[in-house]
């Protein structure tokens, strides 16, 4: 009996080992993968603006648009567009989450689910709370760390619908809620989570709202600061009784106001120093035990790259630096093979050798 304990402890062991050994030649495929940006976006800010307003055509889009609700609390629903596989349970799912302001119509977020549903994945674009148009579905807003929204969702999927291989892409702000809930589940994460990929991710917010703030970067931060006034206004009409006891909206001239003045005191932070402390995705990084990949442009706009080399992260996490890229740009030169969106090809590459750990 004690022989066959050892030995099966050993075969244990051995597909450990053999399981680490694949995931290191799959991050090792990753990073060999280059960016080469369209000529007429290197610089950092052409790309960003490139990868929001080139215009891009979607005629598969109706497949993953089918809407569902998601209950992450007793007052709050998240709407969802899905796109399901003929055997849902039998195929891996992505969970897509958008960044500020953005939605689940957000140019990224459809192009992804495309072509995750074309590589053969159940995929599930979400609207954080209040957007693409759903303030009727949550009085609570969003903010960068609430995890909690996607720990509900992806405990439905696991228990209602039997979904059992679940992957999660975000981008910007969503990125650091995807990064800070694999961190939080620790060295114990739910076996149905197979991999996380994020993309212009600011891990450090208090850095990047230091950023944002540069004169260079005013367009960014007066594109983000007419959303948020516009989100908080309709908020308080919706629910005066809720919002009445905070500032006016006006005085926020900043992200940073902003988040002192309305987002930490609503989410019970102390201040904006406080609700970036807790809500920042660094710290978790060296706590991640999901495979992850962290695609990041050295020349992002409002993300100082040196918070990635400043940060700790465990084995677990592989950090694909470019030196283009923009914020959520990746507008690359078109070839045979893909079209020229290369972040989004590379989370779908990345899954896609996931499934073949054993």
């Amino acid at each position: 009996m004690q022989e066959k304990l050892t030995t099966d402890s050993e075969k244990v062991a051995e597909k450990r080992v053999d399981r680490e050994r694949q995931l290191e030649s799959i991050f090792q495929v990753m990073l060999e993968q280059e960016f080469h940006p369209r000529s007429l976006f290197k610089n950092r800010h052409t790309m960003t603006l490139a990868g929001r307003f080139l215009p891009r055509d979607f005629p598969d889009a109706d497949v993953v648009s089918i809407q569902r609700l998601f209950q992450v609390d007793r007052s709050s629903q998240i709407l969802a567009h899905c796109g399901w596989q003929l055997d849902p349970q039998k195929a891996p799912t992505m969970i897509i989450v958008h960044g500020l302001e953005g939605s689940s119509s957000s140019k990224y977020a459809v192009a992804t689910a495309v072509k995750g549903y074309a590589a053969g994945f159940n995929v599930v674009r979400l609207n954080q709370r209040g957007c693409g148009n759903t303030f009727h579905l949550s009085a609570k807003p969003y903010h960068a760390g609430l995890t909690n929204d996607l720990r509900s969702i992806i405990d439905e999927l696991v228990l209602n619908d039997g979904i059992s291989d679940i992957y999660i892409a975000g981008f910007s702000l969503g990125g650091n809620q995807t990064l800070k809930l694999g961190g939080e589940y620790g060295s114990t994460p739910p076996s149905s989570i197979r991999g996380l990929c994020a993309v212009s991710v600011p891990i450090d917010l208090a850095k990047c709202s230091e950023a944002i703030h540069w004169p260079s970067n005013w367009i960014y931060e007066w594109n983000f600061l007419l959303s948020l006034h516009n989100s908080y206004k309709t908020r308080k009409k919706l629910y005066p009784d809720i919002y009445s006891t905070l500032p006016k909206a006006y005085k926020a001239l900043s992200l940073r106001s902003f988040d002192n003045l309305i987002v930490a005191p609503f989410n019970q932070f102390r201040d904006a120093d406080d609700y970036y402390q807790k809500s920042s995705s660094a710290p978790y990084l060296k706590k991640i035990n999901i495979p992850t990949l962290l695609i990041q442009a050295k020349d992002d706009p409002f993300i100082p790259f040196e918070t990635f080399q400043q940060t700790e992260m465990s084995r677990r996490v592989c950090l694909l630096a470019t030196r283009h890229g923009g914020h959520v740009g990746y507008v690359g030169r078109k070839n045979r093979e893909e079209d020229a969106y290369w972040a989004e090809n590379r989370i779908i590459q990345f899954f896609q050798l996931l499934r073949t750990l054993n």
